[in-house]
């Protein structure tokens, strides 16, 4: 099993936009991670998204590319949530998965996932807008498979 966990891509500051959603710059990143993610083995089944507007605008574009992605809206993926109920439900999960959040909370994520029981890490991968952490599920751990910056991407 895959997971897949991308923060969205660059979103308009608030006070152009409250709801914040992505900027054209965002779109052009996101674009082009989708595009990367055709040419990767291994694709989500499912893409779970935060409520905020940027994220599903992420999703939406990432489930296009792919092919038409199952989406899944969470009230439980905000930047300051609380990893442990996703990192459960994760550790039973049997179709890869993508998460589209924000920080800090994908990073809470990844360090629980990646080294759980180490508190007080705040970073396994320093992650950045629309770059994809690929982790694999391996018995009961899990490591990471892959992880690329968007500026790398062509």
């Amino acid at each position: 099993m895959y997971i897949f966990i991308v923060q969205h891509g660059d979103a308009l500051p608030s006070e152009v936009d409250p709801e914040r959603p992505l900027s054209e710059k965002g779109r052009s990143q996101v674009a082009r991670m989708a595009e990367f993610l055709q040419h990767v083995p291994v694709s989500p089944d499912i893409i779970f998204h935060s409520t905020k507007k940027r994220a599903l605008e992420t999703a939406q574009i990432i489930s296009t590319v792919l092919g038409g992605i199952e989406m899944q809206t969470r009230t439980d993926l905000n930047p300051n949530d609380s990893p442990d109920a996703v990192c459960e439900e994760l550790s039973s999960a049997e179709r890869n998965v993508m998460i589209v959040g924000h920080m800090p909370f994908l990073q809470k994520l990844a360090v629980k996932l990646i080294s759980p029981g180490r508190e007080g890490v705040n970073s396994i991968v320093e992650m950045s807008n629309a770059s994809p952490l690929i982790i694999v599920k391996r018995g009961s751990s899990f490591i990471i498979d892959s992880y690329i910056k968007n500026q790398y991407l062509q």
